[in-house]
């Protein structure tokens, strides 16, 4: 089964993934491959080549193409799509059968199975998924029930009621670009919202049953409404200060908005996937009241479009029984420590052994260090394969990567901790994927580099075996926390690195102090 997306309806975010036997074998952003972030206009040609190569599949022994939108609402012939995309595959190498089957799944479908598929198998008959984010064919979120192992749809939310939409309007109304909704959730914490909102257009929460609708509004136009709107509200925001008053309504709203759509769910665990589930912010916010309520949250890592062609290819798969649960993010591709070598030596570089205190020791003493190991992440967030750490207790060490990384010095970096860390330190729900933000205990020490101005942090708990789960627990002493800074391996505006290629230029462009993985250390040239 080969899910992919990029085709129709889908000008970003191009992937693949691969799943053979009941399993999830493989997964890969075409952005991490081609090197354009998010991948927009292109198709998933390279991520598709990927996967049947990591799954070492035969690609005449693929029996259906998977695609997450479905064409009908969008006023599209199925058959001329379908063939579309089968060709494209195949100029692309992509030697499909001539018989092939291309299956489409409605998009907000697809996100749910995603969030599904991070479920064991025999909690997914007693699960809700609400999918949201900016707009699927022609709505912009759904509610499922999950019956016998699969989603039955309870109702829709319309496209003029995106809360996505109205959130990428606040972020367009601040001054920020698409697809830097990360950055009006991380200014929100700077403003304050007191008392009641003002009179602020807000995305009216309808929904409706039945089948998707024909498509009859612009989504475009919807976003550039709410900025518009919002603007006449509040005022043209100039000053950081402004900015940070709509990003916190924006926040506030979209919280609120979404515990109500939430609380229509009864069932003990709450999957919450689509774009708008990136939101860490409101998702740890949402998980203590759920937990209040009796009930779990569950955000799968690539919840957004990075993992619909995943969702699309479970929803298939799914139809010959269930698919195994998935327990992590890395999907891509490994190499091994030879490949690494030869390609540092390439570059002039040269590996060196290295022993996890000797790591540990360069930590402490401040160096910001570019991790590289194991299969490469699915989604936005780095987790330990492909990232920059460094010591969590400074504010200045914060600073110097937000700067050698093209980032706004007021924006936070998220630390990996140990689970026994997160029980000491923090106040909140664990995320094993860092997408749920928790409160920074008032006694907590060593943590003010990961410590954002409202006394949160995004932690990752890291699993208990692995080279840099041993990292970060070294990091631990008597008056340090077991934790490390873990920001994603990229400068601004670039995706996260795959190959050791891409890991050595982008830590030499960042000016980091040397390259690190499993057993092994590139010193790279010090900048003071």
């Amino acid at each position: 089964m080969l899910g992919v997306n990029g085709f129709f309806n889908a000008d970003h975010d191009a992937g693949s993934c691969l799943v053979v036997d009941q399993k999830v074998v493989a997964a890969v952003e075409e952005e991490r491959l081609g090197r354009v972030k998010r991948a927009p206009h292109q198709d998933p040609g390279v991520s598709a080549l990927e996967v049947l190569s990591l799954g070492d599949i035969d690609h005449q022994a693929v029996d259906v193409v998977a695609y997450p939108w479905v064409p009908e609402p969008l006023g599209l012939d199925p058959m001329r799509e379908a063939e579309r995309i089968l060709q494209t595959l195949r100029a692309r190498g992509v030697r499909l059968r001539r018989t092939v089957e291309v299956r489409f799944v409605p998009h907000h479908q697809a996100h749910a199975w995603v969030g599904l598929t991070y479920l064991p198998v025999q909690e997914r008959h007693r699960a809700a998924v609400l999918a949201l984010d900016g707009s699927g064919e022609s709505t912009s979120g759904a509610l499922f029930h999950v019956r016998e192992g699969r989603p039955t749809l309870v109702w829709h939310l319309p496209l003029e009621s995106s809360l996505g939409a109205f959130y990428e309007g606040a972020t367009a109304a601040i001054g920020f670009a698409w697809g830097q909704e990360g950055k009006t959730m991380g200014l929100a914490s700077y403003g304050t919202v007191v008392g009641e909102f003002p009179p602020l257009p807000t995305p009216e929460a309808r929904r409706f049953e039945g089948p998707l609708p024909q498509l009859s509004h612009d989504y475009l136009t919807i976003v550039k409404g709410f900025a518009r709107q919002l603007t006449m509200a509040l005022g043209e925001p100039n000053t950081f200060m402004e900015r940070a008053k709509v990003a916190a309504f924006a926040q506030e709203h979209l919280t609120r908005s979404v515990k109500g759509l939430i609380g229509e769910a009864d069932a003990p665990t709450i999957v919450l996937s689509g774009g708008t589930a990136l939101n860490c912010a409101m998702n740890g916010d949402m998980a203590t009241w759920l937990a209040h309520r009796g009930q779990r949250l569950v955000v799968p890592p690539p919840a957004n479009d990075a993992g619909v062609a995943l969702g699309a290819a479970v929803a298939v798969a799914s139809e010959e029984g269930p698919v195994e649960q998935l327990d992590t993010a890395l999907l891509g591709r490994e190499f091994t420590t030879g490949q690494i070598g030869d390609a540092m030596t390439s570059l002039g570089a040269r590996m060196a052994d290295c022993s996890t205190e000797h790591l540990v020791d360069r930590l402490r003493a401040g160096e910001t260090i570019g991790w590289f190991a194991g299969r490469a992440e699915i989604g936005p967030r780095a987790l330990g394969a492909r990232c920059v750490i460094a010591r969590p207790d400074s504010e200045a060490l914060r600073d110097r990567i937000n700067v050698a990384k093209g980032r706004e010095s007021w924006r936070p970096l998220a630390p990996s901790v140990t689970s026994a860390e997160f029980e000491r330190s923090f106040e909140g729900c664990p995320s094993r994927y860092m997408l749920k933000a928790s409160l920074v205990r008032p006694g907590a020490q060593g943590l003010r580099g990961v410590t954002h101005v409202d006394g949160t942090a995004r932690p990752q708990v890291v699993p208990p075996a692995g080279t840099y789960s041993e990292v970060v627990a070294g990091m631990g002493s008597d008056s340090t926390p077991q934790a490390v800074i873990c920001t994603s391996f990229n400068r601004a505006g670039e995706p996260i690195v795959y190959s050791p290629r891409h890991a050595l230029l982008s830590a030499r462009s960042m000016g980091l102090q040397a390259l690190a993985g499993n057993g092994w250390i590139v010193d790279l040239a010090r900048r003071s």
